[in-house]
């Protein structure tokens, strides 16, 4: 009776020790996901089933076959093993040669040449590498070397976005925001907007600001829009310092400010944000939050007026005009003013030119 239950005990046991490298194979295949393991898991099942059938007659009094266990259980259990050695070794060595590949197509686009790009990460973009995906987007969706694309950018883009790459996220979020490559959605973009900012990306947080602000896909909320602009500042993003002494300067989604809009725009005017330095400009020219100073105000004017800023073009103009901070020029006034037609203060300050005969005589 007792040698009876003593054999089941042997049965049961063998049985969970033949479990141990079967749950090993499955992790493998888990893991990798590829051919190779479903052959392992194949072999190594194989074997298993032949240890269990010894392990078996073992228990029946066969106890020539008890050799044929001991045999077999060690081996099924190195068989894994090996292969999970082989495997890794080779991942690392295909990670080590995509990453020379794309470093090499990444130091091709520093001297121009995309073409040698474009041939090192078309293969590792196929095969799901991120990067590639992503700096193949970039020239796509710009036509560097190619002719723009924005389809095969946004096909490009998803697939990295997928893979929860936040640069990818943001990029295919404003996509969608200037209907490039895709129908124009603000739900959308503001969907991968808040995909990438939930990982950090500060351009994210930033664009995620702009809709909170504007109520474009997303439901108007100051708050909520000076809070994903203060987390973008944190990690130094000039337009959400612009956007944040905006905030401040108005005093929406935070209490009025001028001292730290002033603070703010100094930060990005420094990194040569252009909207940052008209509106510096406007403060040092009004006397709010800093010490009034009408050649700073215009020093920042040209500064963001040289980068095409129209609303800087039209300021500078209009201290032309009236002498402030600059000599009085009504010549360099009406220049300016044409440079930014687009804006309606341009408009309205050449017409008001115009019907004063001022500085439009001798041109």
């Amino acid at each position: 009776m007792i040698e009876k239950y003593r054999n089941k005990a042997k049965f049961v046991a063998g049985l969970w020790l033949l479990s141990l490298p079967l749950l090993a194979v499955v992790v493998a295949f888990a893991k990798h996901g590829q051919r190779r393991s479903i052959v392992w898991a194949i072999l190594c099942s194989t074997l298993m089933l032949l240890s269990a059938c010894a392990l078996y007659l073992r228990s029946k009094g066969r106890s020539t076959l008890w050799l044929l266990l001991l045999l077999l259980l060690p081996f099924s259990v190195f068989v894994p093993i090996v292969y999970w050695r082989l495997e890794d070794r080779s991942i690392s060595g295909n990670e080590i040669k995509a990453n020379a590949d794309f470093a090499k197509g990444l130091e091709a686009t520093k001297i121009g040449d995309f073409a040698t790009a474009i041939q090192e990460w078309q293969a590792l973009a196929n095969r799901g590498y991120v990067d590639a995906q992503t700096g193949l987007a970039v020239i796509y969706a710009n036509g560097h070397g190619v002719p723009q694309d924005y389809k095969e950018a946004v096909r490009l883009y998803r697939l990295a976005a997928n893979q929860g790459n936040a640069f990818a996220q943001t990029s295919l979020g404003a996509m969608y925001e200037n209907g490039h490559g895709v129908i124009e959605d603000y739900k959308e973009a503001a969907r991968f907007f808040s995909l990438a900012a939930n990982q950090g990306h500060a351009e994210a947080h930033k664009n995620l600001g702009v809709m909170y602000a504007s109520g474009r896909g997303i439901s108007m909320d100051a708050n909520e829009a000076a809070r994903q602009f203060s987390l973008a500042v944190a990690q130094g993003n000039s337009d959400a310092q612009a956007y944040l002494g905006a905030m401040y300067e108005r005093g929406l989604g935070v209490a009025q400010d001028h001292g730290e809009a002033a603070r703010l725009y100094r930060q990005a005017a420094d990194k040569g944000n252009a909207l940052a330095q008209d509106s510096l400009g406007r403060l040092y020219e009004s006397g709010e939050g800093v010490v009034q100073d009408y050649k700073e105000a215009a020093a920042l004017f040209r500064l963001a007026a040289d980068q095409g800023d129209d609303n800087a073009l039209t300021n500078l103009a209009r201290m032309h005009f009236i002498g402030q901070g600059v000599d009085q020029s009504n010549e360099e006034a009406l220049r300016l003013n044409r440079l930014a037609l687009g804006n309606s203060f341009a408009l309205y300050h050449l017409g008001l030119q115009y019907s004063m005969g001022r500085g439009v005589s001798d041109i």
